[in-house]
């Protein structure tokens, strides 16, 4: 799991949230990890009422192990590595569309269970 930074050209930005999977590839550079937006730095804090965070595509698993600043092709921006760590996904009750996981960032090794909504509109992530 790492969190980064992506700013985009007009001083904009945000936070990339990248979640890795576990899957059998013998290409890394065909590997993908599930990513989701937000607006707020989740490694810090989860404030009570939640974090929205958006669903976006899969993104090369190069971004899980981001060292350094890194330009993006095409004018998209920079991306800026902030935090990493782990996750792992735990049963969710009976019947419930929520998505339960624990994480641990390497900065604090508090393990946090949270709790990620289903759509429609934007994903909510809170403390569990």
């Amino acid at each position: 799991m790492a969190l980064a930074r992506h700013d985009v050209l007009g001083g904009n930005f945000h936070f990339d949230w990248f979640l890795g999977r576990i899957a059998e590839c013998a290409d890394d550079d065909a590997r993908v990890v599930r990513t989701m937006r937000c607006h707020t730095r989740i490694d810090v804090s989860l404030a009570a009422e939640g974090i929205a965070i958006e669903p976006l595509d899969d993104h090369r698993w190069f971004y899980l192990h981001l060292a350094k600043q890194h330009e993006l092709s095409q004018g998209r921006g920079v991306v800026t590595p902030i935090a990493r760590g782990g996750w792992r996904g735990i049963n969710s009750t009976v019947g419930s569309a929520n998505e339960n996981i624990e994480l641990c960032w390497e900065a604090d090794p508090t393990i946090r269970r949270c709790c990620i909504t289903p759509p429609p509109g934007s994903r909510l992530l809170t403390l569990d």
